[in-house]
Protein backbone atom coordinates (compact mmCIF):
# COMPACT_ATOMS: atom_id res chain seq x y z
CA UNK A 1 0.00 0.00 0.00
CA UNK A 2 1.05 3.60 -1.21
CA UNK A 3 2.98 5.61 1.95
CA UNK A 4 0.73 8.06 3.54
CA UNK A 5 -2.10 6.62 2.71
CA UNK A 6 -2.74 3.24 4.85
CA UNK A 7 -6.71 3.19 5.56
CA UNK A 8 -7.65 4.30 2.14
CA UNK A 9 -9.04 0.82 0.41
CA UNK A 10 -10.00 2.29 -2.63
CA UNK A 11 -6.15 3.33 -3.83
CA UNK A 12 -5.09 -0.53 -2.42
CA UNK A 13 -7.45 -2.06 -4.83
CA UNK A 14 -6.60 0.17 -7.48
CA UNK A 15 -2.71 -0.95 -7.47
CA UNK A 16 -4.46 -4.37 -6.49
CA UNK A 17 -5.94 -5.24 -9.83
CA UNK A 18 -3.10 -3.53 -12.08
CA UNK A 19 -1.10 -5.91 -13.42
CA UNK A 20 1.57 -4.64 -16.09
CA UNK A 21 1.48 -5.34 -19.45
CA UNK A 22 5.43 -6.62 -19.46
CA UNK A 23 3.92 -9.53 -16.38
CA UNK A 24 1.01 -10.64 -18.88
CA UNK A 25 2.44 -11.09 -22.14
CA UNK A 26 1.83 -13.75 -24.64
CA UNK A 27 3.57 -16.50 -22.89
CA UNK A 28 2.27 -15.40 -19.46
CA UNK A 29 -1.39 -14.83 -18.72
CA UNK A 30 -2.43 -13.12 -14.82
CA UNK A 31 -5.27 -13.39 -13.04
CA UNK A 32 -6.81 -12.28 -9.42
CA UNK A 33 -9.18 -13.00 -7.04
CA UNK A 34 -9.96 -11.06 -4.02
CA UNK A 35 -5.98 -11.11 -3.16
CA UNK A 36 -4.69 -13.94 -4.49
CA UNK A 37 -2.72 -13.77 -7.60
CA UNK A 38 -2.38 -16.53 -10.28
CA UNK A 39 0.24 -17.10 -13.36
CA UNK A 40 -0.14 -19.43 -16.26
CA UNK A 41 3.00 -20.29 -17.74
CA UNK A 42 2.66 -21.99 -21.68
CA UNK A 43 5.85 -23.45 -23.32
CA UNK A 44 6.44 -26.58 -24.55
CA UNK A 45 10.40 -26.81 -23.57
CA UNK A 46 11.07 -27.34 -20.28
CA UNK A 47 13.75 -24.96 -20.09
CA UNK A 48 12.14 -22.13 -21.74
CA UNK A 49 9.51 -22.74 -19.30
CA UNK A 50 11.62 -22.57 -15.91
CA UNK A 51 13.47 -19.53 -17.57
CA UNK A 52 10.53 -17.87 -18.26
CA UNK A 53 9.00 -18.54 -14.48
CA UNK A 54 12.09 -16.99 -12.98
CA UNK A 55 12.35 -13.98 -15.25
CA UNK A 56 8.74 -13.07 -14.59
CA UNK A 57 8.82 -14.06 -10.89
CA UNK A 58 11.81 -11.43 -9.98
CA UNK A 59 9.71 -8.91 -12.37
CA UNK A 60 6.31 -9.33 -10.40
CA UNK A 61 8.30 -9.73 -6.94
CA UNK A 62 9.92 -5.68 -8.21
CA UNK A 63 6.43 -4.57 -9.17
CA UNK A 64 5.24 -5.71 -5.81
CA UNK A 65 8.33 -3.65 -3.93
CA UNK A 66 8.13 -0.39 -6.15
CA UNK A 67 3.86 -0.57 -5.03
CA UNK A 68 4.83 -1.06 -1.43
CA UNK A 69 3.29 -5.10 -1.39
CA UNK A 70 4.73 -8.21 -0.30
CA UNK A 71 4.00 -11.78 -1.44
CA UNK A 72 3.58 -14.10 1.36
CA UNK A 73 6.46 -16.50 0.25
CA UNK A 74 5.08 -19.68 2.64
CA UNK A 75 1.64 -19.63 0.21
CA UNK A 76 3.93 -19.55 -2.99
CA UNK A 77 3.49 -22.90 -4.87
CA UNK A 78 3.84 -23.77 -8.11
CA UNK A 79 2.62 -26.85 -10.07
CA UNK A 80 3.45 -27.89 -13.93
CA UNK A 81 0.60 -29.56 -16.11
CA UNK A 82 0.93 -31.81 -18.47
CA UNK A 83 -1.08 -34.83 -19.83
CA UNK A 84 1.87 -36.98 -20.98
CA UNK A 85 3.23 -39.98 -19.26
CA UNK A 86 6.38 -39.47 -19.55
CA UNK A 87 7.00 -36.78 -16.80
CA UNK A 88 10.21 -35.24 -16.28
CA UNK A 89 11.91 -36.11 -13.08
CA UNK A 90 12.35 -32.00 -11.77
CA UNK A 91 8.49 -31.67 -12.12
CA UNK A 92 6.57 -30.99 -8.76
CA UNK A 93 3.74 -33.75 -9.06
CA UNK A 94 2.13 -32.24 -5.28
CA UNK A 95 -1.04 -31.24 -5.79
CA UNK A 96 -2.27 -26.95 -5.28
CA UNK A 97 -5.53 -26.03 -3.53
CA UNK A 98 -6.22 -22.48 -5.38
CA UNK A 99 -9.84 -21.29 -4.18
CA UNK A 100 -10.81 -23.90 -2.97
CA UNK A 101 -9.77 -25.96 -5.84
CA UNK A 102 -7.43 -29.25 -5.17
CA UNK A 103 -5.50 -29.11 -9.22
CA UNK A 104 -3.24 -31.66 -10.06
CA UNK A 105 -0.51 -32.53 -12.38
CA UNK A 106 -3.14 -33.98 -15.21
CA UNK A 107 -6.37 -32.83 -14.06
CA UNK A 108 -7.75 -36.29 -13.10
CA UNK A 109 -8.68 -34.49 -10.53
CA UNK A 110 -8.66 -37.22 -7.82
CA UNK A 111 -7.33 -35.20 -5.08
CA UNK A 112 -10.04 -32.89 -5.18
CA UNK A 113 -13.22 -35.15 -5.15
CA UNK A 114 -11.66 -37.10 -2.11
CA UNK A 115 -11.62 -33.40 -0.72
CA UNK A 116 -15.10 -33.86 -1.29
CA UNK A 117 -15.76 -36.99 -0.34
CA UNK A 118 -14.87 -36.30 3.33
CA UNK A 119 -16.94 -33.18 3.49
CA UNK A 120 -19.53 -34.80 2.05
CA UNK A 121 -19.69 -37.89 4.40
CA UNK A 122 -19.96 -34.78 7.14
CA UNK A 123 -22.99 -34.06 5.77
CA UNK A 124 -24.65 -37.90 5.58
CA UNK A 125 -23.15 -38.04 9.43
CA UNK A 126 -25.56 -35.10 10.29
CA UNK A 127 -28.07 -36.67 8.45
CA UNK A 128 -28.28 -39.60 9.91
CA UNK A 129 -27.58 -37.85 13.85
CA UNK A 130 -31.17 -35.97 13.41
CA UNK A 131 -33.12 -37.93 10.82
CA UNK A 132 -35.62 -38.74 13.81
CA UNK A 133 -36.02 -36.08 15.52
CA UNK A 134 -36.87 -33.15 12.47
CA UNK A 135 -39.29 -32.61 9.46
CA UNK A 136 -38.68 -33.53 6.31
CA UNK A 137 -37.98 -29.45 5.37
CA UNK A 138 -35.27 -29.53 8.28
CA UNK A 139 -33.43 -32.19 6.46
CA UNK A 140 -33.68 -30.34 2.90
CA UNK A 141 -32.11 -26.80 4.41
CA UNK A 142 -29.43 -29.49 5.88
CA UNK A 143 -29.09 -31.14 2.52
CA UNK A 144 -28.93 -27.79 0.65
CA UNK A 145 -26.04 -26.34 3.03
CA UNK A 146 -23.79 -29.11 3.39
CA UNK A 147 -24.38 -31.87 0.09
CA UNK A 148 -25.79 -29.71 -2.60
CA UNK A 149 -23.53 -26.75 -1.79
CA UNK A 150 -20.40 -28.91 -2.21
CA UNK A 151 -21.56 -30.32 -4.83
CA UNK A 152 -22.07 -26.86 -6.84
CA UNK A 153 -18.64 -25.62 -6.21
CA UNK A 154 -16.66 -25.87 -9.56
CA UNK A 155 -18.35 -28.66 -10.78
CA UNK A 156 -18.48 -27.70 -14.26
CA UNK A 157 -14.46 -27.96 -13.90
CA UNK A 158 -14.65 -32.05 -12.53
CA UNK A 159 -17.91 -33.15 -13.56
CA UNK A 160 -17.32 -34.94 -15.66
CA UNK A 161 -14.14 -36.94 -13.96
CA UNK A 162 -14.56 -41.15 -14.22
CA UNK A 163 -13.91 -40.49 -10.01
CA UNK A 164 -17.06 -38.43 -9.92
CA UNK A 165 -19.32 -41.65 -9.82
CA UNK A 166 -18.10 -41.64 -5.97
CA UNK A 167 -19.93 -38.80 -5.38
CA UNK A 168 -23.01 -39.60 -7.29
CA UNK A 169 -23.65 -42.64 -4.96
CA UNK A 170 -23.17 -39.91 -1.45
CA UNK A 171 -26.11 -37.83 -3.45
CA UNK A 172 -28.88 -41.00 -3.65
CA UNK A 173 -27.56 -42.00 -0.67
CA UNK A 174 -28.55 -38.35 1.39
CA UNK A 175 -31.57 -38.52 -0.35
CA UNK A 176 -32.64 -42.02 0.76
CA UNK A 177 -31.67 -40.68 4.39
CA UNK A 178 -33.64 -37.70 3.77
CA UNK A 179 -36.95 -39.59 2.20
CA UNK A 180 -36.48 -42.32 5.10
CA UNK A 181 -36.08 -45.34 1.88
CA UNK A 182 -34.50 -48.45 2.09
CA UNK A 183 -31.19 -48.34 0.67
CA UNK A 184 -30.99 -50.55 -1.76
CA UNK A 185 -34.84 -48.59 -2.92
CA UNK A 186 -34.63 -46.87 -6.56
CA UNK A 187 -34.07 -42.78 -6.30
CA UNK A 188 -35.40 -41.72 -9.78
CA UNK A 189 -38.20 -41.09 -7.90
CA UNK A 190 -37.23 -39.71 -5.28
CA UNK A 191 -35.23 -37.37 -6.95
CA UNK A 192 -38.67 -36.24 -8.37
CA UNK A 193 -40.34 -36.41 -5.50
CA UNK A 194 -37.94 -33.62 -3.53
CA UNK A 195 -37.70 -31.53 -6.73
CA UNK A 196 -33.70 -32.00 -6.67
CA UNK A 197 -31.53 -32.43 -9.31
CA UNK A 198 -29.23 -35.40 -9.82
CA UNK A 199 -24.95 -35.34 -9.94
CA UNK A 200 -25.02 -35.70 -13.66
CA UNK A 201 -28.29 -33.17 -14.12
CA UNK A 202 -26.63 -30.35 -11.63
CA UNK A 203 -23.20 -30.94 -14.20
CA UNK A 204 -25.69 -30.41 -16.84
CA UNK A 205 -27.37 -27.80 -15.02
CA UNK A 206 -24.54 -25.24 -13.85
CA UNK A 207 -22.70 -25.98 -17.69
CA UNK A 208 -25.84 -24.27 -19.75
CA UNK A 209 -26.52 -21.78 -17.15
CA UNK A 210 -22.53 -20.90 -17.94
CA UNK A 211 -22.62 -20.70 -21.06
CA UNK A 212 -25.60 -18.96 -21.13
CA UNK A 213 -24.48 -15.72 -19.24
CA UNK A 214 -20.92 -15.84 -21.41
CA UNK A 215 -22.25 -16.35 -24.81
CA UNK A 216 -20.08 -13.44 -26.06
CA UNK A 217 -17.49 -15.60 -25.79
CA UNK A 218 -17.99 -18.72 -28.08
CA UNK A 219 -17.98 -18.47 -31.57
CA UNK A 220 -21.12 -19.60 -33.96
CA UNK A 221 -20.75 -20.78 -36.80
CA UNK A 222 -22.30 -18.45 -38.70
CA UNK A 223 -19.26 -16.22 -37.92
CA UNK A 224 -17.00 -18.62 -39.72
CA UNK A 225 -18.85 -19.06 -43.32
CA UNK A 226 -21.80 -17.11 -44.89
CA UNK A 227 -23.68 -20.11 -45.64
CA UNK A 228 -27.22 -20.34 -44.59
CA UNK A 229 -26.73 -23.81 -42.88
CA UNK A 230 -29.25 -25.32 -40.31
CA UNK A 231 -26.40 -25.41 -37.97
CA UNK A 232 -25.34 -21.70 -38.43
CA UNK A 233 -26.57 -20.42 -35.36
CA UNK A 234 -25.14 -23.26 -32.92
CA UNK A 235 -22.26 -22.16 -31.69
CA UNK A 236 -18.97 -23.83 -33.03
CA UNK A 237 -17.29 -26.90 -31.77
CA UNK A 238 -14.06 -26.38 -30.66
CA UNK A 239 -11.80 -29.33 -32.44
CA UNK A 240 -9.85 -31.50 -29.59
CA UNK A 241 -7.80 -34.54 -31.05
CA UNK A 242 -7.66 -36.25 -27.61
CA UNK A 243 -10.67 -37.50 -25.66
CA UNK A 244 -9.21 -36.08 -22.18
CA UNK A 245 -9.38 -32.23 -23.93
CA UNK A 246 -12.63 -33.21 -24.96
CA UNK A 247 -13.69 -33.63 -21.29
CA UNK A 248 -12.79 -29.65 -20.43
CA UNK A 249 -15.44 -27.53 -19.25
CA UNK A 250 -15.75 -25.65 -22.70
CA UNK A 251 -16.09 -27.98 -25.02
CA UNK A 252 -18.69 -29.81 -23.04
CA UNK A 253 -20.39 -26.12 -22.34
CA UNK A 254 -20.68 -25.74 -26.62
CA UNK A 255 -21.65 -29.58 -27.07
CA UNK A 256 -24.07 -29.35 -24.32
CA UNK A 257 -25.54 -26.16 -25.29
CA UNK A 258 -26.05 -27.19 -28.98
CA UNK A 259 -28.54 -29.55 -28.18
CA UNK A 260 -30.96 -27.25 -26.94
CA UNK A 261 -33.59 -25.56 -29.31
CA UNK A 262 -33.72 -22.34 -30.27
CA UNK A 263 -36.85 -21.63 -28.26
CA UNK A 264 -35.07 -22.44 -25.11
CA UNK A 265 -31.83 -20.49 -26.09
CA UNK A 266 -33.62 -17.51 -27.32
CA UNK A 267 -35.05 -16.67 -23.45
CA UNK A 268 -34.20 -14.53 -20.91
CA UNK A 269 -31.90 -15.41 -18.19
CA UNK A 270 -34.57 -16.47 -15.44
CA UNK A 271 -37.09 -18.11 -17.96
CA UNK A 272 -33.73 -19.77 -19.26
CA UNK A 273 -33.19 -21.56 -15.57
CA UNK A 274 -36.39 -22.04 -14.83
CA UNK A 275 -36.75 -24.12 -18.03
CA UNK A 276 -34.27 -25.71 -17.84
CA UNK A 277 -34.71 -26.70 -14.04
CA UNK A 278 -37.89 -27.84 -14.73
CA UNK A 279 -36.73 -30.29 -17.88
CA UNK A 280 -34.06 -32.13 -15.71
CA UNK A 281 -36.05 -32.81 -12.92
CA UNK A 282 -38.50 -34.15 -14.82
CA UNK A 283 -35.78 -36.50 -16.84
CA UNK A 284 -33.73 -37.43 -13.44
CA UNK A 285 -31.01 -37.88 -15.56
CA UNK A 286 -28.23 -40.66 -14.04
CA UNK A 287 -25.77 -40.08 -17.36
CA UNK A 288 -24.36 -37.29 -18.96
CA UNK A 289 -24.95 -39.25 -22.19
CA UNK A 290 -28.87 -39.52 -21.53
CA UNK A 291 -29.02 -35.62 -22.42
CA UNK A 292 -27.78 -36.18 -25.70
CA UNK A 293 -30.60 -38.73 -26.48
CA UNK A 294 -33.51 -36.64 -24.99
CA UNK A 295 -36.19 -35.14 -26.53
CA UNK A 296 -37.21 -31.75 -25.91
Amino acid sequence: MPQGSPLDPLLFNIYIIYIPDYINCEKVKCFLYADDVGMVFISNDYEELENTISVTTNKFMDWCNINKLSLNMNKVKDINFTYSHKLNINLKLNPLKFLGIILDYSFSWNDHIDCMLSKLNKGIYCLRRIKHNVTEDILLQIYYAYIQSTLNYGIIMWGQSSNAKKIFKIQKRSIRIICGADFKSPCRPLFKKLNILTFPSLYIYNNLIHTHENLHEFALNKSIHNYKTRNSNQLKIIQCKYSRTQRNFKYTNIKLYNKLPNTIRCLPLKQFKNNIRTFLINECFYKIEEFYKAKF
